[in-house]
């Protein structure tokens, strides 16, 4: 006869700072919420509440549809070499499946377009629309044995089941895809919130403003309010940036996203136009080994977009971000929860995060 001891509590095995973990993987990162301290002398948020940190990891998705707007090849110095795609003012692109069909970030560019004598690829800047349509879902084993379940839903709970679209996608007043676990697929319904037409899918999202930011990771602009004379930043960022590290990261050294408006600036809630003015996702990915050209290279290059990280799912919160609290999980044999700081709502997914952007480099030649 063999006994086995129940195990009652985990604490999450976590990352290292700079690592995006896989949920294959069954590691996370904590995801935090990060205030400001000061922006240009506007008021900053002190009614937010207190600080949440997210415990969570990656996956990629089984469709992401997205509106490129513009590709930027940037120097060394910071100079744009080329512009090789660049739709920002035509009303005609629409949203194209970047994992069915690639995206060629040279098509139709021809070398004789590159500046004359030598430069040097430093930093790849995809700007995107920033309404997308994702089909994702994560599986999340934790070391008690619970399977966990965070997806996308085709219909979400609001009232009713309805089902989103690209005019009408899921938002949040103050952030994107935040708080929000009626609207995600999930293997248990939650408690009180009846996730009725609750079914796996491709659903339409909006990304207003970043609710959290990974481990290791700076938040170097905030989202604000605006009521047409005062502006306040809250916690939510609009831009982030940091290092990755090398053993899950090869081709990128460090990456920066942020969201912009139409003309560039950082967003915010804009309350004469009623609502959020983001309109692009820009991403700038810094590539680990800069491509060095010279006026007489012939060159092959294979780059393509890695979504392979492309969403954070939150499974379990605390927030007792302040103090470093992780949280303690406990196991009722139906769900987890966490139990250090706040009660969680009894379901997977707490929460849906837009990872930053990576690129993989399949392919590198240069001839002099």
């Amino acid at each position: 006869m063999s006994v086995f001891a129940q195990q009652t509590s985990w604490n999450p095995t976590m990352a290292a700072s700079g690592v995006l973990p896989a949920c294959s993987s069954n590691q996370l990162t904590p995801i935090a919420i990060i205030f400001p301290t000061s922006v240009n002398n506007y008021t900053t948020s002190t009614s937010s509440g207190t600080p949440w940190q997210f415990y969570s990891c990656y996956t990629g998705a089984k469709s992401l549809k997205m509106t490129p707007r513009k590709i930027r090849l940037i120097a060394s110095d910071g100079s744009t070499v080329i512009t090789p795609y660049d739709k920002t003012n035509d009303s005609s692109v629409d949203p194209v499946d970047v994992i069915a069909n690639q995206l060629d970030i040279l098509k139709d560019v021809s070398t004789s377009d590159f500046v004359n004598g030598s430069f040097t690829i430093d930093t790849i800047e995809l700007t995107f629309d920033n309404v997308l349509q994702a089909n994702a879902l994560a599986n999340f084993t934790d070391e008690l044995g619970n399977k966990l379940t965070c997806g996308t839903s085709s219909k979400v709970f609001s009232s009713s089941s309805v089902q989103n679209t690209k005019a009408s996608p899921i938002g949040l007043e103050m952030g994107t895809m935040n708080g929000r676990p009626m609207s995600f697929y999930q293997k248990h319904s939650v408690s009180g919130l009846n996730t009725y037409g609750n079914t796996q899918g491709a659903s339409w999202f909006a990304v207003n403003a970043i609710p959290a930011v990974p481990s290791g990771f700076t938040v170097d602009a905030n989202t604000y309010f605006f009521d047409g004379t005062n502006k306040t930043y809250g916690g939510y960022a609009t831009a982030f940036s940091g290092d990755l590290e090398k053993s899950t990261s090869p081709s990128v050294k460090s990456v920066a996203m942020k969201l912009t408006d139409v003309d560039g600036n950082n967003p915010g809630y804009i309350s004469s136009l009623g609502g959020y003015s983001t309109k692009y996702i820009v991403a700038s990915i810094k590539l680990r080994n800069p491509l060095k050209i010279k006026s007489n290279s012939k060159f092959n290059i294979d780059i393509s977009l890695d979504i392979s990280k492309m969403f954070a799912w939150g499974f379990y919160y605390s927030t007792a971000v302040s103090s470093g609290v992780t949280p303690t999980i406990t196991s009722d044999n139906s769900y987890s929860r966490v139990s250090s700081g706040a009660s969680s709502i009894t379901n997977d997914c707490q929460n849906m995060v837009i990872g930053p952007m990576l690129l993989k480099i399949k392919k590198i030649a240069v001839k002099d």
